[in-house]
């Protein structure tokens, strides 16, 4: 949603010109986002209980599952706590983040805005610079071949202990 709003933010003003329309966006953004907790919850309690993948997991992933737990809190926090996001987002962001990118950056738009909502934008900044260096961009070098190839069949090849051989 937050892309749509820096892209069109007109058309989110007149959407949410409606009250019905401003509260459907704004509790279908809060369903989202505890979806997207609920999602990392179960991916984080697998990366931790399966010793195949947690063998796997590399620093740089449990950073990036880090990073998306806390942008997805404070989203939902803020979704919560500071009413009507959808609205003050096209006001206030999306000026600021025009403003990133003519590298005219406008701070006095941000700067008065609660620590929680600095906290959201900058871990955004940090997720965005980690980012690349995670297997995470696999999904934008090649998007069409990993949406569309055939599923892989993941067999582990280990030697088995001699307690595991004589409980067989």
């Amino acid at each position: 949603m937050h892309l749509l709003a820096v892209i069109f933010p007109q058309s989110i003003i007149l959407w949410n010109a409606q009250p019905l329309r401003l509260y459907l966006l704004e509790l279908s953004g809060l369903a989202l986002g505890l979806w997207s907790l609920g999602g990392l919850v179960v991916l984080i309690w697998r990366r931790a209980t399966q010793p195949c993948i947690r063998a796997v997991t590399s620093p740089i992933d449990r950073l990036i599952l880090l990073l998306l737990v806390l942008s997805v809190v404070t989203g939902v926090i803020m979704a919560v706590a500071y009413r009507f996001g959808s609205y003050w987002f096209t006001g206030v962001f999306t000026p600021y983040l025009l403003s990133l990118f003519t590298l005219q950056p406008r701070v006095d738009l941000v700067a008065p805005l609660p620590w929680l909502i600095k906290l959201h934008v900058v871990n955004f900044f940090v997720l965005l610079l980690v980012f690349p260096f995670s297997r995470l961009i696999h999904i934008f070098t090649y998007p069409f071949s990993y949406l569309l190839r055939p599923w892989q069949i993941v067999i582990w090849y280990r030697k088995r202990s001699a307690a595991s051989r004589s409980t067989s």
